[in-house]
């Protein structure tokens, strides 16, 4: 080891402090200077949701008691982002400022654990760049903000993937079982990530050299177990409280609805959502507005105003008039959105194409960035950095893609949250808030790009990152 190479070594933790201090201070200003107190679209309910939760109401929905005047379970959004800021409510900061905070928190924990996995792919250089990256990503110091779930997402994410590569090189039960718990407690944040969970765990057993069939079957059964462990509890509890339509979390049936109509068919929304596609109980004999007389989706949500007669109609489950369970609506949602979808197959494919490009910003990105600020109310100027981070990130994770083949590593496990932005996008209605983990792993990937041709890198330096171990892994893993 040069010696220049071991100052890396030697100044790492202290250097990744100052930095993850330089990214909390990003967040905290933009927090201070721009959105203080400010939460639109369902930042407003995390809030409200987690004052509920401290105070020992359980898991209620916000939207219930403020529409409806219904104190109704609910499962819209899974409870790890709600639990975190349960905390702070807890301790007496129940404002929407404290909950930001709060989350600016977990915020400088996600610089740290982008800077950790790099580190662990390519060494401490690696780890400082991905650090530096994170810090000052707009996908990544914008989300504290909005009090919604993908800062946590970001985190477990990126500390799933760090563990999946230890596993890769030393395959304990432990690891597996690290991986396994961080991957579904993933899913407690944003529930597209139970796809994470399936398939980064899978691939992990089926992959690694070295294994025969019976200790690939081992570990599958092995990480089914103990992801069970975690996740269906909560599934159980869902059937009790709510009902047996919703399992793991409702919010997709709320998506399904809303992204399938008419309204969202064509037009200004093309491709994304407009709540007056949801179903309301009422009088489906009464006249309702036609689609064409509704106004744009577009004014609807710069006034926060949608007119109530352009919602289909259906009677009521309970002839008694009981008040709804949320599994009543969301079984509601559900059979209007398959079938409408079952009525428009090919228009359906064809926005599902045109969502997953808005997702990853494929497209002119100013005009991405204008159309998702109306509903989402983030700044344009930020929405559009964030995709120019995106296009600088993917084209210099080529590079960092070759140095992780170079040194028998597998570049894979950094790129399977490209399966949830895709078919998260694909099914509701595509926004780059659901690319959150990707964004960690082409940061990761940029960032092994970027040292691989560091300025006064020496050739037996390069020579000692790229060797492989016996068991497939970097020499400089550790």
């Amino acid at each position: 080891m040069s010696g220049d190479d071991a100052a890396w070594h030697r100044t790492f933790g202290a250097r990744l402090a100052a930095i993850a201090a330089l990214g909390g201070a990003a967040q905290l200003l933009y927090v201070l200077a721009v959105r203080w107190g400010t939460v639109y679209y369902d930042g407003p309910y995390y809030n409200a949701e987690a004052n509920l939760l401290a105070a020992g109401e359980g898991l209620i929905s916000a939207e219930g008691l403020l529409f409806d005047g219904v104190a109704r379970q609910t499962a819209v959004h899974p409870p790890l982002t709600l639990g975190w800021l349960s905390i702070s409510s807890m301790l007496g900061f129940r404002t929407v400022g404290a909950h930001q905070v709060a989350l600016v928190v977990l915020g400088i924990a996600v610089v740290v654990v982008v800077g950790l996995l790099a580190r662990s792919l390519g060494g401490p250089r690696a780890g400082l760049i991905a650090a530096g990256i994170a810090a000052v990503h707009p996908g990544v110091w914008s989300y504290p903000a909005t009090v919604m779930s993908e800062t946590p997402a970001q985190l477990l994410v990126a500390t799933s993937m760090l563990l999946a590569y230890r596993w890769w090189r030393h395959p304990t039960p432990l690891l597996l079982a690290a991986t396994a718990g961080a991957a579904s407690l993933a899913c407690f944040a944003r529930s597209e990530n139970l796809l994470l969970l399936a398939v980064l765990i899978g691939l992990l057993a089926l992959r690694r050299p070295g294994l025969g069939a019976r200790e690939r079957a081992t570990a599958l059964a092995a990480a089914a177990l103990w992801s069970g462990v975690l996740v269906l509890p909560w599934v159980a509890w869902n059937q009790v409280r709510i009902g047996p339509e919703v399992a793991f979390a409702s919010a997709g049936d709320i998506a399904l609805t809303s992204a399938n109509c008419d309204l969202v068919y064509e037009g200004w929304a093309i491709g994304y959502w407009d709540p007056r596609c949801r179903p309301i109980v009422g009088d489906p004999t009464v006249a309702r507005t036609p689609t064409d007389a509704c106004g744009s989706a577009r004014d609807g949500f710069e006034t926060g105003i949608f007119e109530e007669s352009c919602h289909p109609v259906v009677a009521s489950p309970h002839p008694d008039g009981a008040p709804l369970s949320e599994g009543d609506i969301m079984a509601m949602y559900r059979r209007q959105g398959l079938a409408y979808i079952e009525e428009h197959p090919d228009r359906a494919l064809e926005l599902a194409a045109y969502r997953v490009a808005r997702t990853m910003s494929i497209g002119d990105p100013v005009a991405l960035a204008r159309f998702e600020s109306v509903p989402e109310k983030r700044e344009p100027v930020v929405l559009l950095a964030s995709s120019l981070l995106l296009y600088a990130t993917a084209a210099l994770s080529v590079l960092g893609a070759r140095r992780l083949r170079a040194a028998g590593l597998p570049v894979w496990p950094l790129l399977v949250p490209l399966v949830t932005a895709v078919v998260g996008g694909a099914i509701t209605h595509g926004t780059t808030r659901y690319r959150v983990g990707l964004d960690v792993g082409l940061i990761v990937l940029a960032a092994l790009g970027i040292e691989a041709r560091w300025p006064g890198r020496t050739e037996r330096e390069a020579q000692a990152l790229a060797a492989p171990s016996p068991v497939g892994g970097a020499t400089t893993a550790r």
